[in-house]
């Protein structure tokens, strides 16, 4: 054995079959031709869960239906996204005269909005609140348990 050959017999028999890399030149279209109306029935059969299966042909199953979804949905998030831009001119042809710019601050001044401050009452009046609330705690009551009342409290009295 060459030890191209021992590597890809390690590599083939003592991985894990789900980071194994299959090589597109290894897939032979003439055996997918064959087996496609098997593929499609067994295909079918999984999606359908009539079939007992392999646990290595169920995780390469649930691989594949979970990039189909992926792509799915990535597909239709794309297409939604350039529905709402159909409506949309893209206008080539907008060209900036800016051959008498001399500075960059006259170029920032061109690319960037200046934010205006506008002058108001309300930036110059301190605001303050008269009210203050006042707040109720709850008080823990005094009870005083050693009263003369309470000593009897409950008690029939003697007759003599």
């Amino acid at each position: 054995m060459s030890k191209n050959e021992f590597n890809d017999a390690t590599l083939k028999y003592l991985t894990n079959r789900n980071y194994n890399v299959v090589q597109v030149n290894e897939i032979n279209h003439s055996e997918i031709k064959f087996y496609r109306k098997r593929i499609i029935d067994i295909t079918k059969k999984i999606l359908h869960n009539k079939i007992e299966i392999d646990n290595n042909i169920k995780d390469v199953y649930y691989d594949y239906v979970n990039v189909l979804i992926e792509h799915f949905k990535t597909s239709d998030k794309h297409d939604l996204i350039q529905e709402e831009f159909n409506n949309i001119k893209n206008d080539n042809n907008i060209k900036l005269d800016i051959s008498n710019v001399d500075s960059l601050d006259s170029i920032n001044s061109i690319i960037f909005k200046e934010k205006k401050n506008v002058s108001s009452i309300d930036n110059f009046v301190l605001k303050k609140s008269t009210t203050k609330e006042v707040k109720n705690f709850p008080q823990e009551k005094k009870i005083d348990l050693k009263n003369k009342k309470l000593r009897l409290k409950g008690i029939k009295e003697k007759s003599v």
